[in-house]
């Protein structure tokens, strides 16, 4: 049972597998990008006569917004890998060498870059959360 356990766990995943996880991930990390934007918006006009603060949310706003542009980019280039990824498939039945290999190497560049666009958002999530933080601790 253990080892059947074992060899169920050092499985690669597919493609198809992995992107649906990506693709879940991305949405989280779009959502709370997305969330924080309306957030910091909304709290904008609540201290509206406090310049120190709309400062701070002013930078609030544009993390979260530089979060909101790279989902929607990274999601694009899960989508694009994910076509690649079939592309290089029907090339596969056809036998195709030359399309297998373009579509193949397109299709990990998306792959990369969609990596790198999450990060991106990530991070700009967490900055966009850090000013947040001191904008309740300077309220």
């Amino acid at each position: 049972m253990r080892e059947q356990w074992q060899k169920d766990q050092l499985k690669p995943l597919s493609m198809v597998d992995l992107a649906k996880q990506w693709t879940d991930a991305i949405k989280v990390v779009g959502s709370g990008n997305g969330a924080g934007l309306l957030a910091a918006g909304a709290a904008l006009n609540t201290f509206a006569q406090k310049p120190a603060i709309v400062t701070c949310l002013k930078y609030s706003v544009a993390s979260f917004f530089v979060g909101v542009f790279a989902f929607v980019a990274a999601f694009y280039c899960i989508q694009a890998a994910v076509f690649a990824h079939d592309e290089m498939a029907q090339a596969t039945f056809r036998g195709d060498l030359a399309e297998i290999h373009l579509e193949a190497n397109r299709s990990a560049r998306l792959m990369m870059r969609t990596n790198h666009l999450v990060i991106v958002a990530t991070i700009a999530f967490l900055v966009g959360c850090a000013i947040a933080c001191v904008v309740l601790v300077i309220v």
